[in-house]
């Protein structure tokens, strides 16, 4: 699966895999955000941040169930009483401590953003 590819750039036309969404330092990771509007779905979104480009990308967050280490609950709380609405701001950056399906997926989004640091400090 990670050598699948998961996404295409709709501007400059390249091709990205789940790890390339991962590791790539040329994909900024901007954030996650839950869509209603589009069945319910969450979707973590990356600038492909390379020159004559710049394009957003948007990519469904269960696309990377395969490196979620951790139980993926069942219930989805989005928008519910209990619901602390950081899936619902691209630019909320806070994890989330529910216990809930999109949880796992937006602390996986803290570890995307950590590699990234890493992979930059790396150049």
């Amino acid at each position: 699966m990670n050598n699948d590819i998961v996404k295409k750039c709709t501007l400059c036309g390249q091709d990205f895999t789940a790890l390339d969404l991962v590791c790539n330092p040329d994909l900024k990771l901007l954030g996650m955000v839950y869509m209603p509007r589009e069945g319910g779905k969450a979707y973590y979104f990356f600038q492909h941040d390379i020159k004559g480009c710049g394009t957003s990308i948007a990519v469904d967050i269960e696309v990377m169930s395969h490196f979620i280490t951790e139980a993926i609950p069942i219930t989805k709380l989005t928008l519910t009483d209990c619901c602390e609405e950081h899936c619902v701001n691209l630019k909320d950056l806070s994890v989330c401590k529910q216990d809930c399906f999109y949880a796992p997926y937006r602390r996986f989004l803290f570890k995307m953003i950590d590699q990234k640091k890493q992979d930059i400090s790396n150049l």
